[in-house]
Parts: structure tokens; sequence; C-alpha cells
């Protein structure tokens, strides 16, 4: 679901990145060229030294208010989620505001949904709890065809509800990237990396827990050099663009959104396309040139969205948030004991033999009939992905999964999925 530089499945078929001026010329009578010009925008940041930390919060709320406002004058459908994105989202829509909101989990026991429900409520939106069901497998070409192979088929969850989303609403406003924007990135405390360190930090945002597997038995047969070296190499190159920026953490966000908002996040938006068309506050220009001023320390820990939220909404800080489940201006001792109650938790869960659906791969691969589909399509006789993979090593993943289907192990199995997929669509 990621990849480097500006490759693509096709040697002929390349990425357009952010921010390219191209040129189109004929080539011959049914032939195009096509010559990168360069950029025609570049990276700054420049922290605003005189504006205080509450001037910062408030000078958030001037920008992001009126965006949303925008966004949702015609009163759209409202993802709501127990993050807290989306609770900002609707914490900058006035009083009264008539669009109707939703949320999706794994049913009863899914604190997603719980918490959505709970914020829609004190803010009077109408709202529906939808539990995703099995859907992949049957529409295996709609959510290809949504994602283009780009994304994990299983992070189209949007496609469950996508009937009952397109006779509700014709747009839909999605809080995408305001975790980029409004968490640091984990080097807001460094005053300066050197390019190595720097690229290690990249390098560790990207990585993926099984990406290992895929990169020893899929990349490297196929890739013609060290897909370690290589991905270093191109995210180096990347990490160039940003070069003009000082704060480690700042760098590492504009690399990012330049290099990975429109390989991922972008592809798992065209989902909600299936139903309704995504508008994205957290991808206004205006925001963009706001971050350009805030001193990455105002973000470490969502500080600045945290304290935006118990300054302008605090009916909804005073919701617990999914991550640490807690209210958000909860004491350093209740911060501190969370983990060990939610280790307590998942204990008493585990001693009573209950087991509570967290992700949406759980759902499609092992509904009825599911796995034996899965199999067929990555192994079975004529498939095209065991003369890309060894199938004793493709064997030995899937066997170890269905024995303990923990997230490092469907990492490669979903990826290996969607890229079976796609095979198969080309041949």
């Amino acid at each position: 679901g990621f990849f480097g530089g500006d490759r693509t499945f096709y040697d002929d078929v390349v990425m357009l990145g952010p921010a390219r001026r191209l040129r189109v010329r004929a080539a011959g009578p049914s032939d195009l060229a096509v010559e990168d010009l360069g950029r025609w925008g570049s990276w700054t940041h420049a922290i605003d030294r005189r504006r205080t930390f509450d001037d910062t919060v408030d000078a958030f709320a001037e920008r992001f208010e009126p965006i949303v406002q925008e966004l949702t004058a015609d009163a759209p459908a409202l993802p709501l989620s127990g993050g807290l994105d989306a609770r900002s989202t609707l914490a900058a829509l006035p009083p009264g505001h008539a669009s109707w909101s939703f949320s999706y989990g794994w049913g009863a026991r899914s604190i997603e949904t719980r918490l959505a429900r709970r914020m829609a409520a004190v803010r009077g939106l109408r709202f529906t709890a939808f539990d995703i069901g099995p859907y992949l497998l049957d529409d295996l070409d709609l959510a290809l065809d949504a994602v283009e192979g780009f994304q994990d088929l299983t992070q189209t969850r949007q496609l469950g509800i996508r009937e009952v989303l397109a006779a509700r609403a014709s747009r839909v406003v999605c809080a995408h990237w305001g975790d980029v924007w409004l968490d640091d990135l984990g080097a807001a405390e460094a005053s300066a990396l050197d390019e190595e360190e720097l690229t290690d930090r990249a390098l560790a945002r990207a990585h993926k827990r099984g990406a290992d597997w895929l990169l020893e038995h899929l990349v490297a047969r196929h890739l013609g050099a060290p897909p370690r070296r290589r991905l270093r190499s191109d995210v180096a190159e990347e990490l160039r663009v940003t070069g003009s920026l000082e704060a480690p953490d700042a760098r590492l966000r504009a690399w990012k959104t330049d290099g990975w908002s429109h390989r991922w996040t972008t592809a798992s938006l065209r989902a909600h396309q299936a139903a309704a068309f995504p508008r994205l506050p957290f991808y206004s220009s205006r925001l963009t040139e706001f971050w350009a001023t805030v001193d990455p320390e105002h973000l470490i820990g969502r500080r600045l969205q945290r304290a935006y939220l118990e300054r302008y909404a605090p009916d909804l800080a005073r919701i617990p948030w999914q991550r640490s489940g807690l209210p958000l201006g909860a004491g350093r001792t209740r911060r501190t004991l969370a983990p060990v109650g939610r280790a307590l938790a998942k204990a008493r869960r585990r001693v009573r033999g209950e087991r509570v659906i967290e992700r949406n791969w759980e759902v499609q691969l092992f509904a009825p009939g599911a796995w034996q589909a899965v199999e067929d399509l990555l192994l079975g006789r004529g498939r095209r992905l065991p003369e890309l993979v060894p199938t004793p090593a493709l064997r030995d993943l899937l066997d170890r999964f269905i024995a303990r289907p923990t997230p490092s192990l469907a990492y490669p199995v979903t990826m290996l999925l969607t890229f079976a997929a796609r095979l198969e669509r080309d041949r």
C-alpha cells in the first residue's frame, strides 16, 4: 500500500507527485512525451515567536472554525469517532447545526461508536451507529476500483455503509490529516538532526509491523537491489525537498505531507466516493500556512489540540479520548494510571474468553467462507501471486496467521490480498 519515489505497479506508469509542474507534448501519431519541469511550490517554516501558546490556540480556532463552517454550510454528513480530529471538526460547528452524523464500529462493544454517540448527543446532532459486517469479498472489484490497489483493501470500511450514506448525503466532511498537523512526529524536542538521523526518524514513521516479510519474500526477489537500501535512498531523496526548514519535526511533517498523503491517505478517501464526495478541512491551504508558523513543541502529545477543545468545546473535552480512555483535562495521576487500567481490562477479557474486534480485517477475513476465498485468491490453481512469491513461504505465512491472527501477520496477508487482487484484475 505504499510505493517509494514515483513508482507504481507498472514500469510505464508513474505517480504524479504534489506541487509538480509538467509539460505534455505530442511525440508521435499516438504517443505523448511528459517532461518534468520541477516543483511549483516549496515548504516554509518560520515560528512566530511573538505568539504565546495560548495565543496560538486562539489563532488555530480563528483559522480552523471558518474553514469547517464553510465546508458544512449545506449540512453534509459528518463521520465521528473516539479520536480528536473528528471531535475538533464537530467543535467548530455552530450550535444547532443540521448535519447528520454517523460512526461505524464492530458491534455493541465498539468504543468508537459509543464515544461518537455521546459527542453527537451533547451537540444535538442526528446520529446513526453502524456495525460493519462482511462485505469485502463480495465487493472486491468495487474496493479495488475505489483505492486502485494503492491501499490495503481491508482499509475500505466506508464501503460497508455506502448505500445508506449515498441515500443520506452527497457530501461527507472527513477529518483526515488532522493527526499530522496536530501531533508531533517524534522530533519536536530536537533542535537539530543530521540527515542520517532524520532519515532514520522518517523510516520509523513509515514502517509497518509485518512489512519485513514483504521486503524479504516479495520485494527483494524483484527489485534488483537490497530493498532497505533502496527505501532509505528514496526517503533521503524526498527529505531533501524539506532541507530549507530548520526544525526537524517540521521537516518530517512536510515530508509526510509531500510524499505520503497522496499515496496513502488520499487513496483511502476514494473509498468514500463510492457514496459521497469528501470535503477535507485539514487539507486547506489556510491551515498549511498556519502550521508553517507553529512551534512544534506546542504539538507534543496533542497539546494544542487538547487545549483548543478544553477552551472552545469543554462539553466535548469531558468525553473520554479513545487513545487514553480519559477526559482531556484529566490530571497527571489519572493519565499515569490509565494504561494500567486498560491492561487489566484486557486481561479480564482474555480470562473470560471475550474477543473484542477492533479492526476491519478481523471482520472481513474471518467471516463464514471468507478464508477459503482468500486462500484461493492467493494460492489457487492458476493464480498469479505464486509466480512472484515462493509458495512455501506464502503457505507458512497463512498457516501462522490462521493459528495466531496478530496485526504483524495481518499486514503482509492483507497487502498480499490487495496485490493478488490487482494482479488478477490486470490479466
